[in-house]
């Protein structure tokens, strides 16, 4: 839009949750804002930039692009860029689920590209109309039985970020954390924290 501004406050921003695939390492979403509460709104297409981005198939083994954008999670950093968590999976996570409930895997293999999650960072420098991959929060498919999903980024006083993220399963889905101190390029190896579980 000839009127956006590099420079948008996150909170009146909010990022669809899915995408999907545009062309080769790009997918689509959609923006809102609103500079009013949020009494109205403006829609506009985003794009992901994530040439490493693999093609998934949601838990109802729909079509959803490389996973899904914590778009209720913009965080604005001390450079008046944007980040969003997102998780899902990318080219090389090719390590199955193995999560089951009642004896019986979650996600049958015999569903495509459903694999374990890895968390990652994406940024904007133009308000948040392109995205670009930024970090990986935590990929390591050895630790726990779904990956690790579901991240939650803030931004503390010492301009560090912390991540919250939830692995496992439902009925044991303990909480994670991890730190960034370069604006989210790289983190910490996550740590387990005292809250047992994360729904």
């Amino acid at each position: 839009p000839g009127t956006w501004s590099r420079q948008q406050d996150p909170a009146t921003l909010v990022l669809a949750v899915k995408c999907w695939p545009i062309g080769d390492g790009l997918f689509q979403s959609r923006l809102c804002r609103s500079t009013d509460g949020w009494q109205t709104r403006q829609v506009l297409d985003a794009t992901i930039h994530l040439e490493q981005g693999a093609d998934l198939v949601d838990e109802g083994n729909v079509e959803s692009g490389p996973g899904s954008i914590r778009g209720l999670n913009i965080v604005g950093l001390p450079d008046g860029s944007l980040v969003v968590p997102m998780y899902g999976g990318f080219k090389q996570d090719i390590v199955w689920f193995d999560f089951r409930m009642n004896g019986y895997l979650k996600y049958p293999q015999a569903w495509p590209r459903q694999f374990k999650y890895r968390s990652w960072l994406m940024r904007s420098e133009d308000g948040g109309l392109n995205w670009h991959y930024h970090g990986t929060i935590a990929a390591l498919p050895e630790l726990g039985v779904e990956g690790f999903g579901e991240p939650n980024v803030t931004l503390l006083a010492d301009g560090s970020l912390m991540a919250v993220l939830r692995n496992k399963g439902v009925e044991d889905a303990q909480m994670w954390m991890a730190r960034s101190h370069d604006g989210g390029r790289t983190w910490s190896y996550p740590v387990r924290t005292n809250n047992p579980t994360g729904n």
